[in-house]
């Protein structure tokens, strides 16, 4: 009898399902691993955004020039496209010291949410100086202040002086499902003093 070694066809066949299952299982690991590390990275990039745009925008608001009944030094409320911030700031942008306009909307453009700033020295007349995107991932923005307790959705600071605290919230579009961040800024008001 002659006899040949080598291995059968079933043993061939076990041998590959076996190495499939292990192939699977390893790319069922690093698949997952790599969908967590870009969720870990979207994420960080989210608050890494919000951490800059709300510093910036506490150094304007700590910054305010004094408020009295005649120059509108803090207004926010809500609009038909969502919600407006102006301040009139000693911490502007741009090569002209002094007290800057300030303002922060979310306008749509082309069927998109962005959030825009403008920064203008103060007084000036009004120009076609269009505002500077800040970023198109976020599509939300909202404010609201406290006063004497009490939480109120606009202000106008040549009426209500300063609130004792202004709690800002961006939405912010991070990958699938947008998030909402928010942070709170407490003015230096006389009632502190």
């Amino acid at each position: 009898m002659n006899r040949q070694h080598g291995f059968t066809l079933v043993e061939i066949l076990v041998a590959v399902a076996i190495i499939a299952v292990v192939l699977s299982t390893v790319y069922g690991v690093y698949a997952a691993a790599e969908a967590g590390r870009r969720h870990a990275e979207t994420k960080n990039a989210t608050l890494h955004l919000g951490r800059v745009l709300f510093d910036r925008l506490e150094r304007e608001l700590l910054s305010l020039a004094g408020a009295n009944d005649t120059l509108p030094v803090l207004t926010g409320q809500a609009e038909s496209d969502g919600f407006r911030l102006e301040l009139l700031t000693l911490a502007g942008a741009g090569p002209v010291d002094g007290l800057h306009r300030v303002s922060y909307q979310v306008r749509t453009r082309d069927g998109r949410s962005e959030l825009v700033r403008d920064d203008r020295p103060w007084p000036t007349r009004e120009d076609d100086e269009e505002p500077v995107l800040l970023d198109d991932r976020i599509v939300g923005f909202s404010g609201r202040f406290l006063s004497r307790n009490s939480w109120r959705d606009s202000w106008d600071s040549r009426r209500d002086g300063l609130p004792q605290l202004v709690e800002l919230s961006l939405t912010v579009k991070a990958g699938d499902e947008p998030v909402t961040l928010r942070s709170a800024v407490r003015l230096p008001t006389e009632e502190r003093f």
